[in-house]
Parts: structure tokens; sequence; C-alpha cells
């Protein structure tokens, strides 16, 4: 199994409370548990750059309550232990894998899921190789996968995060929070390149965190936009 500012959602569909717990439990089902049990979902629609999070059971409880049934995610073909993430089509997923690619833009969301580390050894080095799938509106290609890396620099509180593949390029730095999230620095002057192009972005958003225990997974959502490109996408990893 596998899985995306301001806390935002859709829909009106509301479910009597065992229903949503049994959707939180399916959700946590085959990722691995922590010792502090901290839930934490990240979320980015594909008509809009701006991230929802959600931390703690209830919030997440709250966000899957919107969403179709657990069985109608597009899992993430790269599974990791502590983190997991899927593309949620709207009005209704396609059970296909998201880096099998679509014809066309479809709308919808990504999302990812899993449990935040509670605490980082202040000296460790930790790297992770990132595994990405995006989806692009105005792009040749509309949808399509790459390969990247994240390094944490505690001593700064942050961390640099690349993704290069055949059709998308992004490198920004992060800042790393002490809960173990991140998001993209302000001024960072992060470079995108999409069909071997500089894009000139006006809404780059990155979200997410560290996973795990002992900092074993990271993943994040990211979204970039111009006049006539907008890219949305999820990333996971784990320590080489």
């Amino acid at each position: 199994m596998l899985l995306g500012g301001c806390v935002g959602g859709s829909g009106s569909q509301t479910l009597p409370p065992s229903a949503i717990d049994f959707k939180t439990e399916q959700l946590y089902s085959e990722i691995a548990a922590t010792p502090n049990q901290l839930y934490a979902g990240f979320a980015i629609d594909t008509d809009s750059p701006v991230i929802s999070s959600f931390t703690g059971e209830t919030a997440l409880r709250g966000f899957l309550a919107k969403q179709p049934a657990i069985s109608a995610f597009n899992q993430l073909a790269n599974q990791t232990e502590y983190v997991s993430g899927a593309w949620i089509k709207e009005p209704e997923a396609n059970l296909s894998l998201i880096d099998q690619g679509f014809e066309t833009a479809e709308n919808g969301k990504y999302f990812l899921w899993g449990y935040l580390s509670e605490s980082l050894q202040p000296d460790a080095g930790l790297r992770y190789d990132m595994h990405a799938n995006w989806r692009c509106a105005g792009c040749a290609q509309t949808a399509g996968t790459a390969i990247g890396a994240l390094q944490l620099d505690l001593a700064k509180n942050q961390a640099l995060f690349n993704l290069t593949g055949p059709v998308l390029t992004l490198e920004t730095v992060l800042d790393l929070t002490q809960k173990n999230r991140l998001s993209y620095q302000l001024g960072s002057n992060a470079k995108v390149t999409v069909d071997g192009k500089a894009l000139i972005h006006d809404g780059l958003a990155v979200r997410g965190g560290i996973f795990g225990p002992d900092g074993q997974n990271a993943g994040l959502v990211f979204g970039f936009r111009n006049d006539d490109t907008h890219v949305t996408g999820i990333a996971t990893g784990q320590q080489p």
C-alpha cells in the first residue's frame, strides 16, 4: 500500500464517528507505528498551490470525511515505512498507479500522511533519496515522475531539496522547524525548469516533514505556477 498554507477541503459529506474511525484506521493500516503516534497529513489541489496541513487524528478525520473511500485513492508505487502518499481524483478516483501517467490533465489532489518524527539527533546529517510524482496543466506531458534528494542541515534549521526528471527539475531551500516540519523558505531563489525551459513562478509552495521515530523517512507536497503552467506533486523518500 502507499498515500499532499491554509487548512482547506471541499464537499460537505458527513460520516458517523464509527465510519470516520474506520477510514483513519485504514489509512494507517500498512505503515509502521511510532512511539509518539503523531498523526500528520498534507494535501495540495491541482487547481491551487495552497497546501493544507492536518495534525492529530481529529484533523485527519475531518479531512477524510470529505474524501472518497480509501480504496479509491491512487496509491504511490514507492512505498516507505512511516509516510505514504496518494493521488485522489475528483470526483472519482482511478485505480491505476500514478507513475503510469494519464493522457489528459485531471483535477484532484495529492495527499501525504504519516507519523511525524518526535526528535532528531542534533548532529545527524540526514539525507533522503526522494521519488516524486507530479501533474501539470500547460506542459507537453501531463503527468510524470522525478528523482532527487533532501539534505538536512540541522545546525541551520534548513534543508536543500532537489528533483530531476525528463520534464521537470526543481531546486529550493526549505525551512525546518523544531517540530520537524519542512516548508518553502521565502526568498531562497528556487530554480524550476519545465520542458527544458526555466520557469518564472509566482506561487511556489512546498510543505511536509520528517517521519518515523528516528527520522527514517521524508515526505513533501509541492506546487508552482505561472500564467500558462501549473504543476503539483508529491515526493517521499528514505535514507540511503
